[in-house]
């Protein structure tokens, strides 16, 4: 008997041992019954469900999991029995008190009680961030590969690039708008948004003080609101204009400047934080938008200067060709005359006129070129508080030094010719000025 007695004691301190065991460990673990229902759970197991243990014993395992778990797991139950599966497991959705769903990995083991009846172990570890992570990974690298396709197409042009670049944000991150700005003088414009809010379109603009956009200028990296109600964003004057509940915006910069923003937001709370792998990839998105627009600002600069060293070849050979020319004229009109005829050999059409003492017009004395019938009419100034002397030519004039224009029907000084201007082909305007004792001449 006292042998008895001693195992007996034995056992109640191996078991004592193993309770303490089962208690510690961070993993939530139960046993179930060939019924399905849980004889024991552990304090872990029932936290994570938001239940107390004695609210978990004698329950059906249906509580917490689909039908479909539980015939899996039954299923690898027969395979542990039979010896066919040496480290069971099974990735599964648990339902908790309140309705919400985690996901965890489970690892089983069998409990016999001599007489040929089992209990199935089940150690269960909470696997939801890793999986967050992972989805995380599998759509940025879906959404990258995507982006890469259609922003490394040179037929493209920037704009179109753009555009599927804010779709696919959207889609990436779950949000209602993609939005690109430009930040000028203390003012938020709208470039371009993939959007169906009222205030998020094309060409809208506001105060910076009013837009999300103040608080990105302020930051140095991304600027990210969950839930702007619940961080605080209640009373902020971005807030209280466009009501956006998630947000996560960040600053283009191109030449070392702020340009605009690049950001996505959503009317109401997404539901789950932005996580890092998703703020990842919206700096990708404004490191990409900056070097697209540095390097576009880049070649037309480059453009720019191409043409005026073009322009300036062009001109010199004219000069050239007009002081051969005038060497073989004798009186005011004939030099008028050949250096209007030289340039025409260059450019479509050159003229000069003057401007007679006590006047406050521009009339031409000498003209060539193809450009037939293109000063019969047309009224130019020389004071910019008319129309028709804002052009380039009034403008030469009065600061005595050459105009060019690189269009002239994209300027709004040129307004009042763009029409005679447009029906003759016209895109380009240099005007130089010249003087003497009793007139001034442009050319």
């Amino acid at each position: 008997m006292l042998a008895n007695a001693i195992d007996r004691i034995g056992r109640e301190r191996e078991l004592e041992r193993y309770e303490t065991i089962v208690e510690t460990v961070n993993d939530g673990i139960y046993v179930i019954d060939e019924a399905n229902r849980f004889t024991t759970v552990n304090e872990t197991y029932a936290s994570m469900l938001g239940y107390d243990r004695e609210e978990l014993v004698g329950e059906h395992a249906s509580l917490v999991v689909d039908d479909a778990v539980i015939d899996s797991a039954q299923e690898i139950e027969r395979a542990m029995r039979s010896g066919e599966v040496e480290t069971p497991s099974l990735e599964a959705t648990l339902r908790g008190r309140n309705g919400e769903r985690f996901e965890v990995e489970a690892t089983f083991a069998l409990l016999s009680d001599g007489d040929g009846n089992h209990e199935r172990v089940g150690v269960v570890r909470d696997i939801t961030e890793r999986k967050r992570i992972e989805r995380d990974l599998r759509l940025s690298a879906e959404t990258l590969h995507e982006l890469y396709e259609f922003t490394s197409a040179p037929e493209l042009p920037f704009e179109e690039k753009l555009g599927r670049v804010l779709e696919a944000g959207c889609k990436r991150l779950g949000l209602e708008y993609g939005i690109f700005t430009r930040i000028e003088d203390d003012t938020m414009t709208i470039v371009q948004s993939h959007a169906d809010h009222e205030l998020l379109q094309p060409d809208a603009s506001c105060p910076l003080s009013r837009s999300y956009c103040r608080r990105v200028l302020e930051e140095e990296g991304l600027v990210v609101a969950d839930d702007a109600l619940e961080e605080g964003w209640d009373g902020d004057p971005g807030y209280e204009t466009f009501e956006l509940g998630t947000y996560v915006g960040g600053q283009v910069v191109v030449d070392g400047e702020v340009y605009g923003t690049i950001c996505f937001a959503s009317s109401q709370p997404r539901g789950e934080p932005i996580s890092e792998i998703e703020r990842t990839f919206v700096e990708l998105v404004n490191g990409w938008a900056s070097y697209e627009l540095e390097r576009t600002e880049n070649h037309q600069e480059l453009e720019r200067q191409r043409e005026q060293l073009a322009s300036l070849d062009q001109l010199n050979g004219a000069i050239r060709d007009i002081t051969h020319g005038i060497l073989e004229t004798t009186s005011r009109e004939e030099i008028e005359t050949a250096v209007c005829e030289r340039l025409a050999d260059r450019y479509r059409f050159a003229w000069i006129g003057g401007i007679e003492r006590g006047t406050n017009a521009v009339t031409p004395t000498a003209a060539a070129g193809v450009e037939e019938g293109y000063l019969d009419g047309i009224e130019i100034a020389i004071d910019d508080d008319e129309p028709s002397g804002r052009g380039p030519t009034g403008e030469a004039i009065r600061r005595r030094e050459p105009q060019f224009r690189t269009n002239v029907l994209e300027d709004p000084d040129y307004e009042p010719w763009h029409e005679t201007a447009r029906e003759r082909g016209i895109a380009r305007r240099r005007r130089s000025p010249s003087s003497t004792r009793d007139r001034s001449t442009a050319c």
